[in-house]
């Protein structure tokens, strides 16, 4: 574990590795940090671009920022320090790496490295837990060890101060990558990447490299995996570029950026020596891209115990007696939402504007989101101007092991997500966990959506972004008897077909191919 100064150096050279286009906003924080003030002072030196081009420097950081990176580096002043990082950047996210196998490991093991964007304890997300299930459902294979990898200086990248180089959770070995300084050039902090990940790969004896969105990962683990005779597999469970755009707004998909992150995702793909995703729309989507028809689906799951106990009638019931309680929700109210992250693109202020409608029909509601995102503050204000009859609970992000219990708090799982791109291409993870426990969905007629249920079997169907729809739906739902066979068939369709014990044999199945044909040549 790196001693303190160590530590406070690497998370301020992280956080400012991040500033390429507002150091000075960061600078000001960190002198702000009182025994911070130092590391500032000691990194300032590296980031300042003086007083020469300031209106350049402006231009360049829009243009960056709207994914026009090109132009970017080209308004950027020659000799700024702002070119220069910029360009770096552009040339990182370019690179591809040398595809040609050495000769394959003598291996002989079941040690598979797991190489991956963020993890527990120190992000907590779908994606998180998705990982965590995966490596603990692998674990219990016998003859299989599993690690993780984060990428270089993480968790200081995402602002957490770094501590070990091995955090274990529940069992779960997860490998940080910690230099002393992170490298404030993109291209250096690249080639200090694949260094640390190629040597934590011959330290582990690893026989297989298990890549995870996004693309840096892919690209990373076939550089390794090539330069060590190793197979690679890589799972792609996002649409990077489609969220980005999404957020960005309209031009996004016309930027150089958007196309670039699109043409790596493509070529990761090709050059795996398997591939695998979460979503039959993303199989289906990347199959016509890149031409390979070989892409499994391993798709969000549930544990066994979930499913236990959301058959489980008395727990069920004496958990959602303590949860509305403790939320300050009647017994017999009706109550629908979701637990999610609170983003703009899932479309829950049309689930408020369903909820006024139902209200303004006589029919009271309760919406619970449980989760936490950009558009809590917007949703909380569209919460307050509800009519009588309806109101709104935003109890806030809850940690993993109370999602079940909020969950039972609900009588019916919303995802009323926007018809956009990411939408259509991307499964959430929070559905199968509702169909563990018995609820019946109300969906967006979305293709990720329908992988999930049947209109009228495992839940209603309705028009994406349609308040009227939405409210139909919901108020055929007020009706007990229906909301429970709905629910029981949600309950057996999620046994059937997404556990992560199911998905287990599927990734030994990909495993016991790729180390028995080899690496692609």
């Amino acid at each position: 574990m790196p001693a303190a100064p160590d530590r406070l150096l690497l998370w301020g050279s992280a956080v400012l590795s991040r500033a390429t286009q507002e150091p000075e906003v960061v600078l000001r924080a960190l002198r702000r940090a009182g025994p911070l003030a130092a590391v500032a002072d000691r990194l300032a030196p590296r980031l300042s671009d003086g007083s020469a081009g300031a209106p350049a420097l402006a231009a360049a950081r829009a243009a960056w920022h709207a994914g026009r990176w090109e132009e970017a580096v080209a308004l950027a002043p020659a000799a700024s320090r702002l070119r220069r990082r910029l360009a770096a950047e552009l040339a990182a996210a370019r690179w591809r790496p040398d595809t040609t196998p050495a000769s394959p490991a003598s291996g002989g093991g079941r040690r598979v490295l797991h190489v991956v964007t963020n993890s527990l304890p120190h992000t907590r997300s779908g994606y998180t837990q998705r990982t965590q299930a995966v490596l603990r459902v692998q674990r219990a294979q016998a003859d299989v060890e599993v690690a993780a990898a984060t990428p270089l200086g993480y968790p200081a990248t995402v602002g957490r101060l770094p501590g070990p180089a091995l955090d274990v959770v529940d069992g779960i070995p997860y490998h940080r990558l910690l230099p002393r300084t992170l490298p404030f050039d993109a291209e250096a902090r690249l080639r200090r990447w694949l260094d640390a990940l190629e040597r934590l790969a011959r330290d582990t004896g690893a026989d297989l490299l298990h890549a995870h969105s996004h693309w840096p990962n892919a690209l990373a683990a076939l550089h390794v995996g090539r330069r060590l005779g190793l197979p690679v597999v890589y799972e792609v469970r996002g649409v990077l570029e489609e969220t980005w755009a999404q957020r960005t707004g309209p031009g996004a998909r016309d930027s150089d950026r958007y196309a670039l992150f699109r043409a790596q995702e493509e070529f990761a793909v090709q050059h795996a020596d398997a591939a695998l995703t979460i979503g039959a729309g993303m199989r289906d989507d990347l199959a016509a891209r890149t031409g390979r028809g070989d892409i499994r689906l391993v798709p969000n799951a549930v544990d066994d115990d979930l499913l236990a106990r959301g058959a489980d009638e008395a727990a069920r019931r004496a958990d959602r007696d303590a949860t509305r309680r403790a939320l300050g929700i009647g017994p017999d109210d009706y109550v629908v939402g979701s637990v999610s992250s609170l983003v703009d693109y899932e479309g829950f202020d049309v689930l408020l504007a369903a909820a006024a409608r139902l209200a303004g029909s006589g029919t009271a509601v309760t919406v619970l989101l449980v989760g936490a995102g950009d558009d809590a503050p917007r949703l909380a204000r569209l919460g307050r101007e509800l009519p009588a009859g309806a109101r709104l609970v935003l109890p806030g992000r809850v940690p993993k092991e109370q999602v079940p219990a909020h969950l039972a708090a609900l009588d019916v799982f919303v995802v009323p997500r926007t018809d956009t791109p990411v939408c259509r291409l991307v499964t959430p993870l929070k559905p199968a966990e509702a169909m563990a426990a018995g609820l019946p969905l109300v969906l967006s007629d979305l293709p990720a959506l329908r992988e999930f249920a049947d209109d009228g079997v495992e839940g209603l169907v309705v028009a994406p972004e349609d308040p009227a729809a939405l409210a139909d739906a919901l108020a055929r739902l007020t009706d007990p008897a229906t909301r429970r066979r709905l629910g029981a068939h949600a309950r057996e369709r999620v046994g059937r077909d997404r556990t992560w014990t199911a998905n287990a044999a599927v990734y030994r199945q990909v495993y016991e191919e790729v180390w028995a044909h080899g690496v692609r040549r």
